[in-house]
């Protein structure tokens, strides 16, 4: 059984729930949904699904996703924020008849430029027992979650890449505030990893990541209209990233392995203009 957490995000809730009840393995999903709202769309659902309610009030998101995590009693975990939908009615198939001996399956999310970065924590299908024992978490704060994710990498979690789409982010972006996050919840989670002594080259693949994303993003110098706090932000984590650079190869080797993707002298590219802007 798989434990679908949903967090209402205030938009489009009833979209992301039917995206879960036209699932071909809905009968092996829980849902869990936190919300401060009881709609009147919801008793629909209930008598289709199993389905939990946990209310919240005034609570980050952070908080919101551990206190629906902490409801979770199944097998499998997967997240959803409201508004967001599975790709297609497959797609939670393919990821749990896929997960064998994996500790998580990372799905490809269809409405980003590169489908495999590894900080996104939505629609990955987890191994419940693997997050509890290794105490993988959510900052409290109402950021994206995504030192959930790159804890789960540098803990050392086996996992798969799906190798296909599975799920779509439907919501508006404040950009300015996600690359704030972004950057806040990875050198968040660097400091947790390193005190946490996990393994260094585990470490300079999300650090690399993470650093490709903004080196697509800024390739232009479009970096300069943004404000002061997300430049000193960046240049904290290009100062991260120098140290563990040497132990960047082995992890990105392991990716390409698993992972159709061609454009890696590319990415380098990039990586590289964008440390020297």
């Amino acid at each position: 059984m798989v434990d679908i957490i949903v967090i209402d995000r205030g938009d489009f809730l009833e979209k992301t729930l039917l995206s879960i009840f036209m699932q071909t393995i809905v009968n092996q999903v829980n849902v869990i949904l936190v919300s401060s709202i009881h709609y009147p769309f919801l008793s629909s659902f209930q008598d289709k699904l199993s389905f939990q309610l946990v209310p919240t009030i005034d609570e980050s998101l952070g908080k919101r996703r551990e206190k629906g995590f902490s409801e979770a009693k199944h097998k499998y975990v997967l997240f959803m924020d409201g508004g967001d939908v599975f790709y297609d009615v497959f797609s939670l198939a393919n990821m749990y008849y896929k997960i064998g001996s994996n500790d998580a399956i990372i799905g490809g999310i269809y409405n980003d430029e590169k489908p495999y970065l590894n900080f996104y924590f939505v629609g990955n299908l987890y191994k419940r027992s693997y997050l509890v024992k290794h105490h993988i978490f959510f900052c409290d704060n109402d950021g994206e979650g995504n030192e959930f994710q790159q804890l789960f990498i540098m803990s050392g979690g086996v996992y798969q890449y799906c190798n296909d789409y599975v799920y779509y982010r439907n919501r508006d972006i404040h950009w300015e505030f996600f690359y704030l996050h972004i950057l806040q919840d990875t050198i968040s989670s660097i400091e947790i990893a390193s005190k946490r002594h996990y393994p260094k080259e585990k470490i300079a693949f999300v650090l690399y990541d993470v650093i490709l994303f903004f080196a697509y993003r800024f390739h232009d110098c479009s970096v300069l209209y943004f404000s002061d706090e997300l430049k000193e932000l960046l240049c904290s984590l290009i100062s991260l990233y120098h140290l563990y650079e040497v132990y960047v190869d082995y992890e990105m080797q392991k990716f390409l392995s698993e992972v159709h993707y061609t454009n890696c002298e590319i990415d380098q590219v990039y990586v590289c203009h964008f440390l020297d802007m």
